[in-house]
């Protein structure tokens, strides 16, 4: 009998009400703040991943070349493979590699600008290799400048080399 009313005594023992509602609200605040924690931190992490790898795929090490391949460029000023020179030209030349920088886009091939752009640097460069003459062109708008790079004999490799270290 004392069993008995033991579990009747103890069955009789409850929290007050107001206990009892304090503490169902604070658990669901207390979900409510562990699920907004959980999506803040997955937002977080999703815009890292795309940070990180959209700049990697932005810049891929800095260089990213495509090299068209024309036939019979016409380029103002080249004839036959010699060039003949622009007024108004700043040149930089070795025996491969000719660099010129104008002030206007005349002196370069307007099909340059419509090939898939290169970069080197974060530049944005027009490459083409002209079959017929074979010689490797590159165009470039830097700083309100206009650059025509060529290459006479030369490998493509080389021509990215010389344009990586120009640019």
């Amino acid at each position: 009998m004392h069993e008995e009313d033991y579990r009747d005594a103890m069955n009789q023992i409850k929290a007050p009400d107001a206990l009892v509602n304090g503490t169902l609200h604070k658990m669901k605040n207390e979900r409510k703040r562990q699920r907004q924690m959980f999506f803040r931190t997955g937002m977080a992490a999703c815009l890292a991943a795309v940070v990180f790898f959209g700049s990697y795929f932005i810049y891929q090490g800095g260089d990213r070349f495509e090299v068209a391949e024309v036939t019979e460029l016409e380029v103002p000023g080249y004839s036959v493979g010699l060039h003949t020179g622009k007024p108004g030209a700043q040149t930089e030349q070795t025996d491969i590699f000719k660099a010129e920088v104008y002030q206007d886009s005349a002196f370069i091939p307007e099909s340059m600008w419509d090939l898939k752009a290169s970069r080197i640097g974060g530049q944005k460069i027009y490459i083409c290799y002209d079959q017929t003459a074979e010689i490797y062109y590159a165009a470039a708008v830097v700083n309100g400048d206009y650059i025509l790079i060529t290459g006479e004999d030369t490998t493509e490799e080389n021509f990215k080399e010389y344009l990586k270290n120009y640019f």
